[in-house]
């Protein structure tokens, strides 16, 4: 299958196509290909963090380092970016997690410890009203189809969830339940309302029931699936992506939650360094590619 490369060299857009798969688990045929690579002309990214695809299928990318969203387009074409160093209004401080939905895009700043609320063109709305408990300092974000946003809230260690008026409607982890979590790093929530937490300093996944608790700890048992599980996406038949950032990987879950398949970049391709956020969109998963400083995205194959 022939994929495309695309590479931002100063104002100049190179384009390189190849044919590549990724190599996947031995276990089972990973159905996606390599598809390509999103970078950025005006700069380069610089330690991207977060990603997050609108319903009309564009890709916002916290460029964490430049201070800076950046948004694509379907096919990856560079449309826009929005914001700059500081702390005043639509300016930003190292940018970390995003969330977007119905034309709103919230960005968790790590060095303002605040969640910025931004329309479509990259206007600032203020500050998310949101009840926080404090110490606040948000990282990884995600939101269901009722509105409620669920905050990864570093300086607490622990899962909060914001209803669509801003009100705190629970909390997991934190100093109730010390060891429960270490460095949580990233979140999901499926369609049956469980949210999926990488328990990264635990190298484990963890499913939580809002209503009933703790549901279950994935970690692959004696073999040891996860070492610092980051970014997680879930698609719409049940399956689980997660960013293995020690391992260089993207690691995929079948519904029933077993180890399906690795997508992996061939090392010609620079690999995956560090992957860290990840999002679901139809037939497509895009991944941050961390230390190579740009975006990957695979293609389910028949989708």
């Amino acid at each position: 299958m022939i994929g495309l490369l695309v590479l931002g060299l100063g104002s100049l857009l190179l384009v390189y196509f190849f044919s590549a798969q990724p190599r996947v688990g031995r276990n089972n045929v990973s159905g996606f290909l390599l598809s390509g690579f999103f970078s950025v002309s005006s700069g380069g990214l610089h330690y991207p963090s977060g990603i997050a695809v609108d319903e009309n299928g564009r890709v916002y990318v916290t460029d964490s380092a430049h201070h800076r969203v950046v948004v694509f387009d379907q096919k990856g074409r560079e449309l826009r970016s929005f914001g700059q160093y500081g702390s005043a209004s639509g300016q930003l401080d190292y940018p970390v997690g995003i969330a977007v939905r119905q034309g709103r895009i919230w960005v968790a700043e790590l060095g303002n410890a605040r969640i910025q609320v931004f329309d479509q063109a990259g206007n600032s709305q203020g500050i998310a009203r949101l009840k926080t408990p404090q110490p606040f300092v948000p990282t990884a974000l995600c939101l269901d189809n009722q509105g409620n946003l669920y905050v990864v809230n570093k300086a607490k260690q622990e899962i909060e969830c914001f209803d669509a008026q801003g009100r705190l409607a629970w909390a997991f982890g934190g100093d109730q339940m010390t060891g429960v979590l270490s460095f949580p790093m990233g979140l999901a929530v499926k369609g049956n309302g469980q949210v999926l937490i990488a328990d990264s300093g635990n190298g484990r996944l963890l499913i939580y029931n809002p209503a009933t608790g703790l549901v279950r700890i994935v970690d692959g048992g004696e073999q040891r699936w996860f070492s610092n599980p980051r970014g997680i996406t879930v698609d719409e038949q049940g399956r689980v992506y997660v960013a293995e950032a020690m391992q260089n990987t993207v690691i995929v879950l079948d519904e029933k939650l077993q180890l399906s398949a690795r997508l992996e970049v061939p090392e010609e391709l620079g690999g995956l360094l560090m992957p860290d956020g990840i999002a679901w969109a139809r037939n497509r998963l895009l991944v941050i590619d961390k230390g190579n400083n740009r975006v990957v995205q695979f293609i389910q194959q028949g989708g």
